[in-house]
């Protein structure tokens, strides 16, 4: 318990420290040292501090402790505790307060926050309702719109809102301690007894103003596939409808149950891969290098997006050749349409293209943290360039060169997700000499700019392009046996999926290395190549209106064109294929066990470091629905022994494509997940 919190007594006020840094959770011990602690209160003091040691008050939950543990105090139980307390009992918050650390400070009688403190309940983003009394005691504080607001959304709101919703009490000025202390001994002595979150109705009252809320919010969430907001609305209504105690009794079987479901451990499962995927032991201690002015070579669309995307994080960019004269002209195109699209304003994209410079010879950037290669390969000489020893060199396409970097720099290689700008991936792949400094500061790069990092330990291996690349080519098995590219498409849409493998195709471009990516030694095609078709029939994506599918204004996002359908048919039958049919469960059995069985192959061969790596690429690269978990999740699921056995089946006629990784045989004699590989 002295390891968890701390006791002490200041000015007639009873301090209880959370000392658990970094987010001070609320696991099994940390409750019952608390609830001990409210037990045995001093009998002198009026009040009660509750604030937490180090960068925040409480993180909330350990994900690895939701399930009761006997012998210890549930959440409910130590919020009521401390809510029944007979001193006046006040957070004070810091840092963030969210999740179960939030729903701590509602059944405190007060609320204090210092400047910056985030407030938030994320709960709904792991696939359960809050497990502590959030739905119940919102409502109370704030009513039910801003209640419904925050736990449907799972983003944090910061103090000054917090304060204006009436969430917290008073915005802390200089020390929060002193301030806290301060503040509870001013309530003690204005109070006859504490103000219980429970007992306050007053925004509850207006029955028909709330269900009009409750009914608008249904609305809102009706078409989503999640279940968790639809019973978050559920219990913040049985806040409305029954007693206090019968609603959080509503709100632990509700969580209860979203806790055990499979959407809820989908959700888990992606949170805790992004997680490792951010992990850097390497880096260990080390400061992260600041990137403030980037030097960018190149031209096209590659570098009119990088641009985009560097200065929308407020990073100064100099465009140095061999470079398009023209591409300062299309980066102004490029942010008036954000204007005009309502993705920024005005203001936002006069101050992003003041930080754009250039075009200058690349002998002259002397002066940047990082120099990014976006131009065609051969087309600049490393050597040349004016960089200091330490200095950063990423390459930015897909044919990175380590052989001639200058002396002392540290080079890697950048990917990301289908469309670049708009995914949030970013994969950080090393070169044979990859410093940690470099993997750190392009890590913190990638949080500026919004993006999920993944670490790929081989340079020359595009990650999001070859889970593409053998995507197609499972979906191409499917042609082949009576499938057209939009049956295969709404199939994998049926699965979540935001498009599926041949919108991708026409997104990308049959310019684009993904669009030619083979996993391993798949050389042959289940058909003739279907990329070589389009080409053939110039219709190389939807940039130009027409790929797989055909564009227009009415279809922007793409039409069933019958002349694809009819060629695939044709080249079924000059291959002496039988007409037949096959299923959209079908469909999207081959793609997922494609896609898990490379994920195997990529962590055998030590390109990723982890499988669920591999969930990452797919969730944050190429749309994969987050509340699914990734192929790798769902190849555990279903069991790796029946995976096993589909892709020997299917191996029997396409070994090049379905040939099960050796490591999957090894994973199931020891009867271990590829999560966990």
């Amino acid at each position: 318990m002295a390891d968890l919190i701390d006791v002490s007594s200041q000015d007639g006020v009873t301090v209880v420290t959370l000392t658990d840094p970094p987010v001070n959770a609320l696991g099994g011990a940390m409750r019952q040292a608390l609830w001990t602690a409210f037990e045995n209160l001093p009998d002198d003091d009026t009040a009660v501090v509750l604030i937490g040691d180090g960068a925040c008050f409480c993180g909330g939950v350990d994900l690895r402790e939701l399930e009761p543990r006997a012998g210890v105090p549930s959440f409910t139980d130590l919020m009521t505790r401390i809510e029944a307390s007979d001193r006046f009992v006040i957070a004070a918050l810091h840092g963030a307060a969210t999740g179960g650390g939030l729903e701590l400070a509602q059944a405190c009688h007060y609320r204090i926050a210092a400047q910056g403190t985030r407030l938030g309940q994320p709960e709904v983003t792991l696939g359960f309702p809050p497990g502590g009394g959030a739905t119940q005691r919102l409502p109370r504080l704030i009513g039910v719109e801003q209640a419904l607001s925050l736990l449907l959304s799972g983003q944090p709101i910061q103090d000054s809102r917090a304060l204006e919703i009436g969430l917290i009490d008073a915005r802390a000025k200089g020390d929060l301690r002193s301030f806290a202390v301060h503040f509870a001994r001013s309530i003690a002595a204005q109070n006859n007894h504490p103000r219980r979150t429970r007992d306050q109705r007053e925004m509850l009252r207006d029955g028909a103003a709330n269900q009009k809320q409750l009914t608008q919010f249904r609305a809102r969430v009706a078409s989503t596939p999640l279940h968790a907001p639809k019973r978050i609305i559920d219990c913040v209504e049985a806040a409305l409808l029954l007693p206090f105690d019968a609603g959080i009794a509503f709100e632990q079987t509700a969580f209860e149950e979203g806790v055990a479901s499979a959407q809820s451990e989908a959700l888990r499962h992606a949170a805790m891969a992004e997680r490792r995927a951010l992990f850097l032991p390497e880096a260990k201690g080390l400061t992260p290098k600041q990137i403030a002015r980037v030097g960018l070579l190149g031209q096209g669309k590659r570098a009119l997006d990088l641009s985009a995307m560097l200065l929308r994080a407020g990073v100064e960019v100099t465009l140095a050749g061999p470079s398009d004269m023209a591409l300062p002209g299309h980066v102004q195109t490029w942010f008036q349409r954000a204007v005009t699209a309502g993705r920024l304003n005005a203001d936002q994209a006069t101050r992003a293209t003041d930080r754009l410079r250039g075009p200058v010879p690349p002998e002259a950037l002397s002066e940047v943290d990082l120099i990014l290669d976006a131009a065609p390969t051969g087309a600049v000489n490393y050597a040349d360039l004016p960089v200091d020893p330490g200095a950063l060199l990423v390459f930015a396409h897909d044919r990175p060169s380590f052989d001639n970097l200058p002396d002392g720099a540290s080079g890697l290689a950048l990917g990301f997700g289908v469309p670049a700008v708009t995914s949030d991936l970013m994969v950080l792949a090393k070169g044979p000499d990859t410093s940690a400094d470099a993997l750190l500061a392009l890590s913190h790069l990638a949080r500026r700019l919004a993006k999920q990092t993944v670490i790929s330990n081989d340079a020359k291996i595009d990650l999001t392009a070859r889970m593409l690349g053998v995507w197609r080519l499972a979906a191409d098995t499917c042609l082949r046996d009576g499938a057209t590219p939009a049956q295969v498409d709404t199939a994998l849409r049926a699965l979540g999926c935001p498009r599926g493998p041949y919108q991708l195709l026409d997104m990308v471009g049959l310019n684009s290395a993904a669009a030619h990516m083979r996993p391993r030694k798949a050389a042959r095609q289940p058909l003739p190549d279907l990329i070589a078709v389009l080409r053939d029939m110039d219709r190389p994506g939807r940039r130009a209106v027409k790929g797989v599918y055909l564009y227009d204004a009415e279809h922007p996002h793409g039409r069933e064109d019958p002349e694809i359908s009819a060629i695939c048919a044709r080249l079924r039958k000059e291959q002496g294929l039988p007409e037949r049919q096959i299923s959209d469960g079908a469909i999207q059995r081959r793609c997922l066990i494609a896609l898990a069985n490379e994920a195997t192959y990529l962590r055998a061969e030590g390109v990723v470091t982890r499988g669920t790596d591999l969930d990452v690429v797919m969730l944050h690269g190429l749309g994969f629905p987050r509340w699914r978990g990734g192929p790798v999740l769902m190849a555990d699921q279903a069991g790796l022994l029946a995976m096993r056995r589909d892709l020997e089946r299917l191996a029997a006629h396409d070994p090049f494509i379905w040939e099960p990784a050796p490591l999957l045989s090894d994973l199931i004699k020891n009867g271990a997940r590829l999560s966990e590989a």
